[in-house]
């Protein structure tokens, strides 16, 4: 296209009437035209002409790529490279690729497209590492974005916490997530709990709910939203 100057981009796929002067059947054998409309939609280009001042580090690449559905979650990603580099990470748990550059992301929960990327970089890189843990402050960070708007946040049991709901509450955000039973202010009494299968124990803090939940498996769950449902 920069070298085939037309008018509108649905142009580059027409057949010009078999006029072989206007037509370019090159883009056509490529790729279809509604397939490329739909990527040039979520691709997002940084503007380099706003200068960062002296000192402060830049964001990452890849940042507010789309404003977030208010339903969202935050995960780990891997993106596999096992090349000599100081960010790379192993994670056996990861069967497509355990070895490479972990990323924390912040996705739409119903689409999956992602929103917010950041690349780890280490626990205490770049300053003393965070008192509440790594997990609360990248949820926070992910957020911050979209914070006080009503967003409902979905994660797992790394990211989940007691005082990462309080945080997020206090921001208008509401939380729900599978979490750790013995992670520091969870309830002393779940731990080591395992009532008959199909029977749900509700606790309330406040905003907080700690649901315990047993089927196969004994689940306890943190939300903020109304109702144990």
């Amino acid at each position: 296209m920069g070298v085939v100057k037309k008018p509108t981009i649905a142009s580059y796929w027409n057949e010009g009437d078999n006029n072989w002067l206007a037509s370019t059947p090159s883009f056509g054998g490529i790729m279809p035209r509604n397939r490329f409309k739909v990527i040039m939609r979520f691709l997002h280009c940084k503007d380099n002409s706003v200068a960062v001042p002296r000192g402060q580090p830049d964001h990452d690449p890849l940042h507010n790529i789309r404003s977030a559905d208010p339903e969202c979650f935050v995960d780990e990603r891997m993106v596999g490279f096992k090349g000599r580099h100081h960010l790379v990470q192993y994670m056996a748990n990861k069967k497509a690729h355990r070895w490479g550059v972990k990323l924390w992301i912040l996705a739409e929960a119903g689409t999956g497209y992602t929103n917010q990327v950041r690349i780890y970089k280490g626990r205490n890189l770049g300053g003393p590492p965070p008192m509440e843990g790594l997990g609360h402050s990248v949820v926070l960070d992910l957020m911050e974005p979209h914070l006080d708007k009503g967003h409902h946040i979905i994660c797992n049991n790394y990211f989940s916490s007691p005082s990462l709901c309080h945080a997020l509450v206090d921001r208008k955000t509401f939380c729900t997530g599978v979490v750790a039973v013995r992670r520091k202010g969870m309830l002393s009494s779940f731990v080591g709990k395992r009532p008959p299968r199909g029977l749900t124990i509700v606790r309330r803090q406040g905003p907080l709910l700690a649901v315990l939940f047993s089927d196969r498996k004994v689940f306890t769950i943190l939300s903020t939203m109304d109702s144990p449902r």
